[in-house]
């Protein structure tokens, strides 16, 4: 068992997390005027993306953050807003033709460390997309296409083995 101390410390840390993943879901459901159940596709990237978040951006006591006290640089690479709907490029032109469209829709729901590439979700499942494009703010909240998304972090195919499909609101 830990000390109180060290219990308090992973309390606080949960609760940071869990006041990150607030924000964004409020943001995307207002924004796109949908409601995000605990049980939907969405929300397990915003747990995923809060954690993400503060790994990166929140500064330490000592002015470092975790990413920089690991790597000893801070983290540079763009993002886009969670859950926004942008233009991922796909680059395989083996599985569609060099005659199919590159470029597809999907929601924005992170970074993948290992290569960072941008995580994607779409009606398919998840995609890993080296490169991609914003849209125009007033196409930014897509609620048909977060209706539409699928996919899991630990179960990225289309379905996985639960999610709920987001419902808009009334």
């Amino acid at each position: 068992r830990g000390s109180h101390q060290s219990v308090g410390a992973a309390e606080q840390k949960h609760d940071h997390i869990a006041s990150q993943v607030r924000v964004m879901v409020s943001q995307i459901q207002n924004k796109a005027n949908v409601l995000i159940k605990l049980g939907s596709f969405v929300f397990p990237w915003a747990v995923r993306h809060a954690a993400f978040i503060i790994n990166r951006y929140k500064k330490r006591k000592d002015g470092t953050t975790p990413y920089h006290a690991c790597t000893g640089k801070n983290y540079v690479q763009a993002l886009a807003q969670f859950g926004e709907k942008i233009h991922y490029k796909v680059n395989d032109t083996k599985l569609f033709g060099k005659g199919a469209p590159r470029w597809y829709y999907g929601i924005w729901v992170g970074i993948n460390d290992t290569d960072k590439t941008h995580i994607v979700l779409t009606p398919a499942g998840v995609v890993f997309a080296r490169t991609v494009k914003r849209v125009l703010e007033s196409e930014m909240w897509d609620s048909e296409l977060l209706g539409q998304v699928v996919g899991l972090p630990w179960n990225k195919v289309a379905g996985g083995e639960r999610g709920v499909q987001l419902k808009l609101r009334s």
